[in-house]
């Protein structure tokens, strides 16, 4: 009771510090600061800049967003392949070495946060069929373009990438889990990539090093990261 009592009376002898008010804020308008265009939050490199009311990240202040490129179903139904397996609550694509469409096409846009300005990774997650050995490779190859979605050509050449993985010592069960990186090059073509752009890809297994890996490898999920240095709506 006393101790109630006690902070009773210091709140009402405290009221806390004195506040002085911004002779730029405007009540009537909802809290705008007026006469204002520029503000930077942080040091002269990595900050958050505001400028007529676009916040733009630059240096170590900028950040990730990820998205989910749509996989193209239509042609992964009509030549029925790569067979689509289930283990759990888990649905997923079974990939041999590449013959005759085993192959997963995706397609996705570029968000306008994306900073052009840095590279691209596509990530898949993925699990063998099977147990396997340590020491034994697996490989995809993502192949992708990419093009504004009006006022250019579409174009029909691509760019590969490879990622090779090695099973490694506690992952040899089978449904073991892992994640292949590919690294896509922003400014390899002119015009480099961009916000705006519409992007596609396709991926396939390839012959590893040997000694390849027994069974089929199961890709489960992918996704696009992305490096924004601004914020505003999704796109």
């Amino acid at each position: 009771m006393w101790i109630f009592l006690f902070f009773l009376f210091c709140s009402s002898v405290w009221a806390g510090p004195e506040v002085t008010k911004n002779p730029n804020f405007d009540p009537a308008n909802a809290g705008i600061i007026q006469g204002i265009t520029t503000g930077v939050f942080g040091d002269s490199t990595n900050n958050m800049t505001i400028t007529d009311g676009v916040a733009t990240l630059n240096g170590t202040a900028k950040r990730f967003i990820t998205r989910r490129p749509k996989i193209d179903i239509v042609h992964q139904i009509s030549h029925a392949v790569p067979d689509e397996v289930q283990h759990g609550m888990f649905f997923g694509y079974s990939m041999p070495v590449h013959s005759d469409d085993e192959e997963l096409y995706f397609k996705s846009f570029v968000p306008y946060r994306y900073d052009g300005a840095s590279d691209i990774t596509f990530h898949i997650f993925c699990y063998s069929a099977g147990t396997e050995d340590v020491g034994d490779y697996f490989k995809f190859q993502l192949s992708w373009e990419h093009c504004m979605h009006e006022g250019l050509v579409l174009p029909s050449t691509n760019n590969d990438v490879s990622t090779e993985q090695i099973i490694i010592s506690g992952r040899t069960a089978q449904y073991s889990m892992y994640e292949l990186v590919f690294t896509l090059d922003y400014d390899i073509s002119d015009p480099s990539l961009t916000g705006g752009c519409i992007l596609g890809s396709r991926l396939r297994r390839l012959d590893a090093t040997n000694p390849d890996v027994d069974n089929e490898i199961v890709v489960v999920d992918w996704k696009l990261k992305y490096q924004i240095d601004k914020l505003y709506g999704s796109w």
